[in-house]
């Protein structure tokens, strides 16, 4: 049977490393990908909106189009979200690319910070890294 799990708690990759949201950022460049998460803006109150994540591989390394994909948002006062964990079928996975749109509402007008965790994995042909980074970004709602 599997555990019970902790409200609250991000059992994410099963290292039980919190994630640090005050350290999240809009992009990471790093040796083996690029990973950002940002918007196009026309954000309204009350109406949908999108956010993009968009890895990038670097050769020798490929997205690898095996691993579950997924971005565990964060809750924030005045943000919804449709879903709580957009997963890999919400995401378009190229050979170099992964793009993951994300859904959220935010309840009034102001600057609102959309966040939460990606966990991805990029590979070459004899290794796969298992990688996960908290994203945020502060969009202008209207």
């Amino acid at each position: 049977a599997a555990p019970a799990k902790v409200e609250g708690a991000d059992e994410a990759a099963g290292d039980g490393e919190p994630v640090d949201f005050e350290a999240a950022k809009a992009s990471y460049s790093e040796p083996n990908f690029t990973l950002k998460i940002g918007g196009s803006g026309g954000y309204k109150a009350g109406q949908e909106g999108k956010v993009e994540i968009v890895l990038e591989a670097k050769a020798p390394f490929h997205a690898n189009d095996k691993y579950p994909y997924k971005f565990k948002t964060k809750e924030r006062a005045g943000v919804t979200f449709p879903v709580a964990i957009v997963k890999k079928d919400q995401a378009k996975i190229e050979t170099m690319k992964v793009t993951m749109p994300v859904a959220f509402t935010a309840a009034e007008a102001g600057k609102k910070r959309i966040s939460g965790v990606f966990h991805f994995s990029v590979c070459t042909d004899d290794k796969c890294l298992i990688e996960k980074r908290a994203l945020a970004v502060d969009v202008d709602v209207k």
